[in-house]
């Protein structure tokens, strides 16, 4: 392959061809079983021989030019062979080293240097690399000999490998190569048995195991039988179906006796092992598995009530639910105590229990199962009953549930709340739910009332198409509006009691407000392009797809719909809890853009809309405009020694004036910039800086006949930095049959642009790698997630990509390789496709404990995978006495619909 890479401005036009010099004849090469010319601008030539030796020129050209270069083409034409081979089988006694030796005849371009060698041991499925344990020596023959032939250079080869890695049984194939071609010679090699030796074997067999998450795992066994013993472990490659040796690392230890010992075991851990134990009189091998379970913590899914009556003489019935990753119900502990005036007393010794499984519920997709608990209390309660507090706990972790008792059978219980209703913010059109669970002795009735702002006194809710009374006591408000918003009371009552509650609803509009509007008056230069921008406010329910744009232009009565000929985009800039500030920039080009007249830009939502009017004014020949920037220049940053443009275009009536000036730094103000070898002023107002090595403030001044106007622009410099991968691929990636696979990384990068950083994508499968860029799409975007980086000035930049069905439907490794201008780096992850249509929910990634200072915004990241629609739901657990309380939307708390929950200006409480 000749490498032939085009550079300068695309599009180019590649062609190769073959000269031949006596007489000369120049012949055009096309793609064919000789030749292929990739799209790179490359030139292979397969299974080359002598034909194809001779003179090549590749031409390259443009729209701006054309260049070639003759390329030389050499066939060598005596490749390496092993004149004399290894013989078909070796018997070498035990504790002996292998020796080994072989003739061969290569090029005489050939030197010393260029011949390697390579040695590779099999056995049944069973395969090692021994090449790191060859030593040779090569001897050149000078005087003519049975080997000799013209033009080759003929050399004696001694090999050694020493005994410690030779004492097994086997094949053994080695590879001999220079710089251009290689040959391989095979030979069978046997260890001699001693009469007395005894066949190896296990003692204790090793046996299969399962170990947690994280946990070290130590595999038993002892080898016994005539020594020297040989053991060797190894992991089956699923891909390939081939076993893998393994090597003592930071990960591995192979101990002396045989056994094995993985260190913080991981779900790639997971598979078929083999160990293999040899000697002089044979061998032993046992295949085992090895499961990595991922450890849960205990969770109380279904807690003791809040609050529980009690009658005097009888026994108490509960019951609790938990989720725990035990296999018996042996496995559980329980204790129960009592809580009274701040006096505990432990109170287990009067209370029974039954444990059962219960199937399919609460099923989280991990190792974990679903057991209810009941139990009778049978304890001399007195009057002051206090709180129950019931501790349950497996081997790794625990929680603990309580309840507060009061005096009351079920014909005596007041009303109360569980839970009581709180205060509630939703948006305009939204249903809304205030949920208020009434207890007590039935029957109990249910008043819901809303406070008159003007009256000051409440008005009773009835049961109607806009509001709904629940049994259970919440409220149910269908296509809320802002009207709805106030104070909200519901009271409950039965023969023994009554209790209150008042709610505050927050009903926020949903209106789409324009917050910058276009200028009065644009001035617009002909056969130039009318760029506009805008900011509005949007609801956080409103996505970019929701949007419509729409451009109308006016003149003397006369209205013109343009939006068909303009070209937008949309970029988030900022956004609170309740609202999303979006720029729009419109682009209506030339010559649509000719026309003097008003311009109105209209923005919508699915809820409503907003419009902004500019008065177009477009200069004729004798109008003299003042001078202005269109692009207005910007400060920029660049890497150190990098050169930069700082592009604008002055714009406005001929003639213009344009300079540029530079801060000094040894002298107050600012000095005029002249054309020379670091600085060039374009005609257009640009300036270019050459080998940028400090930052600098810029002033660029235009003017004409009609006026002035200047700028400041700042040149930032930027250490260069490796890129690094700061948010990985999963490692492992779950895909439902017939469905596009998305991704997404986050990348640290000392990059400027979007533009400079590259990417690939393949999938290896059974040794067998696929090119995948073809199929994919993706977008990059600068990240507002914030992420621990330790060193180097780079900025987070978030890469989302997609490969469309049917590309992504096979399994296997996914490798996606990531690159700026002078680093890059990879992450893979392990694409499996899921069988059947439904996937189970986990956790991608799975949501971290964490820390914060007081006054800061704080996000939880708990993005759901697995086949949607998924149910989200947080809870707040207050540990002493254990209660646990679902969250939901409120100043305090808010949880987006990708699952992630949000607490601003978090505090102590």
């Amino acid at each position: 392959i000749i490498d032939a890479t085009p550079g300068g401005s695309p599009p180019f036009t590649i062609r190769w061809y073959r000269v031949e010099s006596e007489p000369e004849e120049v012949q055009e090469i096309v793609d064919s079983s000789d030749y292929k010319v990739y799209p790179n601008g490359s030139l292979a030539i397969p299974d080359i021989d002598a034909d194809n030796e001779g003179t090549y020129r590749v031409v390259l050209s443009n729209g701006d030019g054309s260049t070639s270069v003759d390329i030389e083409v050499t066939v060598l034409d005596i490749a390496l062979v092993i004149e004399k081979q290894l013989p078909e089988e070796i018997i070498i006694a035990p504790e002996e080293d292998l020796n080994l030796e072989l003739i061969v005849s290569t090029a005489t371009t050939t030197l010393e240097n260029d011949i390697t060698m390579s040695l590779q041991y099999s056995s049944n499925e069973i395969k090692k690399d021994l090449t790191k344990y060859l030593e040779f020596n090569l001897l050149e023959f000078t005087a003519e000999n049975q080997y000799s032939k013209d033009n080759a250079r003929i050399w004696e080869v001694n090999l050694r490998v020493p005994y410690q890695h030779s004492q097994a049984s086997g094949n053994l194939t080695l590879v001999v190569r220079d710089s251009h071609s290689s040959d391989s010679t095979t030979t069978h090699l046997i260890i001699a048995k001693e009469a007395n030796d005894e066949a190896p074997f296990f003692d204790p067999v090793p046996s299969s195991v399962k170990s947690f998450h994280g946990d070290d795992l130590f595999i038993q066994t002892s080898v016994k039988g005539s020594t020297p013993l040989i053991v060797r472990w190894f992991k089956l490659n699923p891909y390939s179906s081939e076993f893998i040796e393994i090597v003592d690392d930071d990960k591995f230890t192979i101990h002396s006796n045989g056994s094995l010992s993985i260190l913080d075991t991981m779900e790639e851990d997971e598979g078929s092992y083999r160990v293999e134990v040899a000697n002089n009189a044979g061998s032993a091998k046992v295949d085992i598995e090895i499961e990595v379970i991922q450890r849960i913590d205990l969770v109380i899914v279904k807690p003791l009530p809040r609050k529980t009556p009690v009658s005097h003489g009888k026994d108490l019935d509960l019951e609790v639910t938990v989720y725990a990753a035990i296999t018996s119900e042996d496995d559980l502990t329980l204790s129960l105590g009592h809580s009274l005036k701040g006096s505990y007393k432990d109170i287990t010794d009067y209370f029974t229990y039954t444990i059962s499984e219960e199937d399919d519920v609460d099923d989280r997709g991990d190792d974990g199962r679903t057991w209810v608990i009941k139990f009778i209390v049978s304890y001399p309660f007195t009057d002051d009953l206090g709180h129950l507090i019931l501790s349950i706990g497996d081997e790794y972790s625990g929680g603990i549930t309580t309840t507060k008792l009061f005096i009351g059978g079920d014909d005596e219980i007041k009303p109360y709340f569980d839970p009581k209703p709180e205060d509630v913010v939703s948006y305009h059109g939204q249903k809304v739910l205030i949920d208020a669970g009434a207890k007590g002795s039935a029957p109990i009735k249910v008043q819901w009332y809303k406070l008159d702002t003007e009256t000051s006194e409440y008005t009773e809710i009835m049961d109607d198409a806009k509001y709904t009374l629940h049994s259970n006591g919440s409220l149910g408000i269908s296509d809320s509006e802002t009207a709805d918003s106030g104070v909200y009371k519901v009271a409950i009552s039965n023969p023994h009691g009554a209790a209150t509650e008042e709610i505050k609803l927050e009903v926020l509009s949903t209106d789409l407000i324009i917050i910058k509007h276009l200028p009065e008056e644009t001035v617009l230069m002909p056969r130039n392009d009318l760029n506009m921008s805008i900011l509005f406010n949007a609801t956080v329910t409103s996505m970019e797809k929701d949007f419509t744009i729409s451009l109308g232009h006016s003149s003397r009565g006369i209205y013109e719909d343009l939006t068909e000929h303009i070209v937008y985009e949309m970029t988030k800039i900022d956004r609170n809890d309740h609202v999303i500030t979006w720029k729009l920039d419109v682009l209506l080009p030339y010559p649509h853009s000719q026309s003097s007249g008003d311009i109105t830009l209209s923005v919508g939502d699915s809820h409503n809309g907003d419009i902004t009017f500019t008065h177009i004014v477009v200069g004729e020949d004798g109008y003299n405009v003042a001078p202005f920037f269109d692009p207005v220049p910007k400060s920029v940053a660049t890497f150190i020694g990098d050169n930069v443009l700082i592009d604008t275009k002055a714009k406005g009536s001929t003639p213009l004036m344009v300079k540029w000036y530079i801060l000094g730094t040894d002298s107050p103000g600012f000095t005029e910039i002249e054309n020379d070898g670091k600085y060039e002023i374009h005609s257009n107002g640009s300036l270019s800086i050459k080998n940028v090595l400090k930052d600098g403030n810029y002033w660029v001044v235009i003017s004409n006949s009609a006026g002035t106007t200047s700028e400041d622009v700042k040149v930032s410099t930027v250490q260069r930095t490796d890129l690094v991968i700061v948010k990985p691929l999963p490692l492992k990636t779950y895909l439902v049959p017939e469905k596009d696979l998305h991704l997404s990384i986050a990348v640290n990068a000392s990059i400027t642009s979007t533009e400079d950083i590259t990417l690939s994508l393949g999938r290896s499968l059974r040794g067998v790698y696929e090119d995948l860029n073809d199929y994919i799409t993706f977008n990059i975007s600068e990240a507002t997630e914030q992420f621990n980086i330790v060193e180097g000035s780079g900025k987070i930049w978030n890469i989302d990509l997609e490969l469309p069905y049917p590309f992504s439907q096979a399994s296997g490794d996914l490798t996606l390789s990531v690159g700026d201008s002078h680093s890059g780096a990879i992450t893979t992850t392990e694409l499996i496709i899921q069988q059947g249509d439904d996937l189970t929910p986990f956790f991608d990634p799975v949501p971290k404990s964490v820390e914060a200072h007081q006054g800061e915004d704080v996000i939880i990241d708990a993005t759901p995978g697995g086949s949607p629609p998924f149910t989200i739901r947080w809870y707040r657990v207050e540990s002493e006495p254990e209660e646990v309380q679902e969250i939901v939307d409120s100043s305090d708390y808010k949880v987006y619909p990708n699952g992630s929950l949000a607490i601003p200006d978090i505090d102590a409480d």
